[in-house]
């Protein structure tokens, strides 16, 4: 396995659709996320990995440990994804 690691800013259409498309597959459970000048996000609670997409819930605050509000991720927004992925 093989250590990744993805930055990405948030376009408009990211935050429309509430997901970004990682590069790579990640291995099952080895996903972190956090938000640059915010805070670590927990992995099936505040976001969610299928193959290669990184999905979070509309409204939740990000910023705030992932209580629900009306701030969630806009687009400008930086987040970065760790992961290991196969070889």
């Amino acid at each position: 396995m093989a250590l990744k690691v993805e930055y990405k800013t948030l376009t408009v259409t990211d935050q429309n659709n509430n997901y970004v498309t990682l590069s790579g597959a990640p291995v099952d459970g080895t996903v972190a996320m956090d938000v640059i000048s915010g805070t670590a996000q927990a992995y099936n609670t505040d976001f969610g990995v299928a193959d290669t997409t990184v999905k979070w819930t509309a409204g939740y605050n990000l910023y705030n440990n992932g209580s629900i509000d009306s701030t969630g991720l806009f687009a400008g927004d930086e987040i970065r994804i760790m992961y290991d992925k196969t070889v």
